[in-house]
């Protein structure tokens, strides 16, 4: 998967070795992502682009003040 629209703070479903497991983005470089398991008990801290097979963005919600 392409990396280029990952940031921090969104959430990827990464399959390391045969295991799935989903993750929050904490830092970017190049197709390198350092991440931070959802669940417990996972001790993976990185991952590659070809790692992701989902990707979910966390942006800010707009505002509903009717502005």
């Amino acid at each position: 998967m392409r990396t280029a629209g990952i940031r921090a703070g969104d959430i990827v479903r990464l399959n390391k070795r045969g295991y799935e497991f989903e993750a929050y983005v904490t830092a970017k470089n190049g197709a390198d992502l350092a991440i931070e398991p959802i669940r417990h008990g996972i001790s993976y801290r990185s991952a590659r682009a070809r790692e992701i097979t989902a990707h979910w963005a966390r942006r800010a919600r707009a505002s509903s003040n009717g502005a």
